[in-house]
């Protein structure tokens, strides 16, 4: 009787966090929504004098929430420009007709803007975002803003360095910006369904999880060996907390 109480506690429980993490993506998804197109607007001229460009509008307060999105944000002090590019990664996940727009032909040239980047999928009909798309949010034809955008992908800046998202690889000689937006399925996994996910063994992430009851002391390999694992081991203990 106990344990079907707690089952019940804890679906209950899971159940009101994934209405709360649904909520608060709505509420980032409209957001969104109204920064493409007042960007789009001021990009194809019919912005009103006064209207914003975009990315200044102010994003939706989640202070208090306890979906996993929420604390998400809180715990990484998530930038207005990080929080769009995540979104933008999200959203042909969740949400893919949100970016049909952006399909929009170019009369001149009868093909899409190249601007607006994006890609179509093998499989996926929608629009495919790339690191272009979220330049031409947050830049539109600022090329000062352009570089500050570039270097939110740097492997040193939070997007990379917390396994956030990054740009798929692109042919040599080709722009790193036209390489799609990929967010990691750990992410994707905590925002759609509440929980945490460990890295499965595939060709991206070729290790599985061990379970021993030996200790690190335990382990025999030759002194080089042993300095390169100490090495990775520290570098990992900081972020193995984060998600």
């Amino acid at each position: 009787m106990d344990d079907a109480t707690d089952l019940h506690r804890m679906a209950s429980v899971l159940s009101d966090v994934l209405s709360a993490n649904a909520r608060d993506l709505e509420a980032e998804l409209e957001w969104f929504a109204q920064v493409l197109d007042a960007r789009l607007k001021a990009y194809f001229g019919t912005r009103e004098p006064g209207e914003p460009r975009g990315p200044e509008l102010p994003p939706p307060d989640h202070d208090g929430s306890p979906s996993p999105y929420a604390a998400f944000l809180r715990e990484h002090r998530v930038t207005p420009p990080e929080r769009l590019i995540i979104l933008l990664a999200l959203i042909p996940h969740v949400r893919p007709q949100l970016l049909d727009v952006l399909w929009t032909r170019n009369e001149a040239t009868q093909r899409g803007f190249t601007e607006f980047g994006g890609v179509q999928g093998t499989s996926h009909g929608g629009f495919l975002p790339t690191g272009e798309t979220a330049a031409f949010l947050l830049a539109g034809d600022d090329l000062a803003a352009r570089f500050e955008t570039v270097r939110l992908f740097e492997s040193d800046q939070f997007l990379a360095c917390q396994n956030v998202l990054h740009l798929s690889p692109v042919a040599a000689g080709e722009s790193q910006l036209s390489g799609v937006l990929t967010l990691s399925r750990e992410l994707l996994y905590r925002f759609t369904s509440g929980l945490e996910r460990k890295p499965s063994f595939n060709s991206e992430f070729p290790a599985r999880l061990i379970r021993t009851e030996l200790e690190w002391s335990d382990l025999v390999l030759p002194a080089s060996t042993l300095e390169q694992l100490e090495e990775i081991k520290n570098w990992v203990r900081p972020w193995s907390t984060q998600f």
